[in-house]
Parts: structure tokens; sequence; C-alpha cells
């Protein structure tokens, strides 16, 4: 009875361990080989059954095993070969492929960052030419403007004018800038009434009665300049070109009475918001003022520059103290008294001349000393007192004047 019992328990045992389908617990991992002293009858069929390993400490395991128990299996020993080298093949190939999946992502990312910086780079210089041709063809098309401030220091006054210049796109004109007086769209009949028939500003007396009078300087130029200020936009402020011209009243000064004038002049002028440098406060030449009249005629009158060429105006110039004659030559005379202008691709050949003392004021005082001179039974005490009376055949009859004669 015991030993039937016995029998069916460990017939019972070995077909547990037999069944792989009926097994609860796995297999080792290791795939070791029953000993050669353990109790298990069903080795042979295990060993059969035994699933090849492609771990390197399964298969050094079993060649361990193998040689210490001698050739249990010759089957399981050519396999473990095979397997060895198999596995070792493997690791060759697995090794190249790790160094290329190894190296491949650092040259792709060194590759990609280089491709971006130079991406960057071209969309940088893109946008750089971009805003560059933009500008170019704004100032092209629009004309970048200039602007102007003339003083023109007279006998009678001094006045300022305000001109703004742009490029000149005009097909029926060889002038490089058209020029515009400032303000715009005054009315000139408002002018006439006010005795302003210009669109300027202008001071009185005359440059030449300010010598040695600071204070009578500064109120002479500083309204001129705040007016000017008005008529040019803020920005263009520091780039507006300041000039100062003297023209017969001052040359007829002494020379250290005009230099004193031009020296305080600009140290006026310096501390404006305009650019102006002293070589641009200066008396400008008899000759110089009568071929700048020309020119600034011709101008208005839209002859000068025009295509096809047209004939010019000459000018007479009747300034309170002198008088410019300027006209235009077929040929240049080779004399103080001639100018050769090139403006675009015409030549004009300029004839000028200056004559100072014939100005409106100079010649009405000649003209007075004349007629005191033809009065009979004068006396110096009466030129002393100045208590004379004249008729003037220049002026409207019954017209009375106080008038006081500098010659």
């Amino acid at each position: 009875m015991v030993l039937n019992k016995v029998t069916e328990m460990f017939s019972a045992a070995v077909a547990r361990f037999s069944n792989p389908k009926t097994s609860s617990t796995p297999y080792p991992s290791s795939g070791l080989p029953p000993l050669p002293g353990s109790l298990n009858i069903s080795s042979l069929d295990q060993k059969n059954k035994l699933r090849l390993s492609s771990s390197l400490q399964d298969l050094s395991a079993y060649r361990r095993l193998d040689l210490e128990d001698g050739d249990l299996n010759p089957e399981i020993e050519r396999g473990s070969t095979n397997l060895k080298r198999l596995n070792l093949f493997k690791r060759e190939n697995l090794g190249t492929s790790f160094s290329k999946v190894k190296g491949s992502p650092a040259v792709n990312s060194a590759r990609t960052k280089w491709k971006r910086v130079i991406l960057v780079l071209l969309c940088l210089l893109l946008v750089a030419f971009l805003l560059y041709m933009l500008f170019f063809y704004l100032n092209l098309f629009r004309g970048e403007s200039k602007f102007y401030v003339v003083l023109d220091c007279g006998s009678t006054g001094t006045r300022v004018y305000v001109y703004q210049s742009s490029p000149n796109y005009k097909k029926d004109s060889d002038l490089p800038i058209v020029l515009r007086s400032l303000p715009e769209g005054f009315q000139r009949n408002s002018r006439l009434q006010s005795g302003r028939a210009y669109n300027r500003m202008e001071t009185e007396p005359g440059f030449d009665k300010l010598v040695h009078n600071t204070s009578g300087l500064r109120k002479a130029i500083k309204p001129l300049i705040k007016w000017a200020v008005k008529q040019i936009p803020k920005h263009a402020h520091k780039s507006t070109y300041l000039y100062l011209y003297a023209t017969a009243g001052v040359r007829r000064l002494p020379n250290s009475d005009s230099e004193w004038l031009l020296n305080n002049a600009w140290s006026i002028l310096k501390s404006s918001p305009f650019t102006c440098k002293r070589e641009w406060v200066k008396t400008i030449t008899g000759m110089e003022e009568a071929y700048y009249g020309w020119i600034a005629m011709n101008y208005h009158t839209g002859i000068l520059g025009a295509k096809p060429k047209k004939g010019t105006f000459g000018a007479l110039d009747l300034g309170g103290s002198s008088l410019q004659v300027t006209f235009e030559s077929k040929e240049n005379l080779p004399d103080e008294t001639s100018l050769e202008l090139n403006i675009g691709a015409v030549n004009h050949h300029l004839t000028a001349y200056s004559l100072a003392g014939y100005g409106l004021n100079d010649a009405f005082d000649k003209s007075v000393v004349q007629l005191l001179k033809s009065l009979p039974k004068i006396s110096n005490a009466d030129l002393t007192s100045g208590n004379l009376e004249i008729k003037h055949p220049c002026l409207n009859s019954g017209y009375k004047e106080q008038y006081i004669c500098t010659h």
C-alpha cells in the first residue's frame, strides 16, 4: 500500500514536469541541463526540448558544463559552437551598426546647425538688401529735399529767403534740381498792402547802418532766423545751410567796419539751429551780385535750363546803393566783365556791369544835391540848418516829406 502510494506520487511528479503546457513554473533562463547525479527521469526529453539561447552567458555556461562533464550531448556542443560563431558575427555587425548609428546623428546635427546659420545669414542679407533698395527708390522717386536760408543784407534793409531744392525729373529741363521759395501759396495782394511784394521777411534799417550797434544787429537778424525756422521742418534744421551775403551798402564801408559787422553777425548765426560756416558770412562783389540776379530772374521765368534752349532775358537790378546790368552775349569776351556759365549741357556767355553809387537811394541823393546846387542865393547857413525846400521832378506834385541828404 505504501509502496503503491509512493509510486503514484512519483509518477504524478514526472508527468507534471514532463508536460510544459501544464507547468506553472517557467524553465530557468540559463537553460542548464540536469546534472548527471540529479533525479530526473525525463532528462533526455527535456534536453531535446531545450530552447537555444542567444545570450553569451548561456552559451558560456553550456560550453563550460560540457567540458567539465564530458560530451554529454554532441548535438548541444555543435549547436553551442554554431551559436557562438553566429553571436560573434552578430556582435561584429552590431558594433559596426552602432558605430554608424552613433556617428550619423552627430554629423547630421552639425550639418543641420550650419544649414540654419547659413539660412539665417541669407535672410538677413536679403532683408538688408530690400531695405537698401526701398531707401534708394524712395530717395530716387520722391527726392530728398534740401533747404537753404539766405540773408540778403542790402543798404535799405536785411531780407531773408528760404528755398527748398529737390531732384528734377522733368524731361524738358537740363537743371539737376528744382527750387521752390517758401512759404508756398502766399497771397500777393496781402503782401502788396503791407508794402511787401516778395515771399520774404525784411528788417530795417540797412545793414551798413548798424556798425558798432550790437543790439541793433541782433534785432535785425534774430527775427529773420525765427521766421525761417518756422518755414522748415524741424528734422531738417541741422541739414539746412545758412548764408549771409552783404551787398553794396557794406561794400562802401571801410574795411574795419565791414569786418566788425560780419564777425558779429557770425557770432549770432552760429547759435542758430541751422548749419553755418564763417566763410558763408561775407560781402559779395558787385559782379557776383549781378550774376546771381541774372540767374534768379531767368530761372524764375522758366528759361534757364529749358530744352530746347531759349533766349534769355537781360537783367537790370536797381538796388539801394548800386546798379547791376547783366546780359548774355554770343561770344565770351576775355575781360573782367565776362563770365562763362555752364548749366547742364548749355553754355551761357554773360557780360555784367556793377555801378556803385547808382542805386535808387544813392541816385536820389545825387539828384537832390544837384537840385540844391541849382537854387539861387543859397548860403552855407541854409545848408547847415537844413531848412530848405525843393521841388523834385521825380515826385508827385504836392508831395512833401522831410528828407536827410547823405551826400
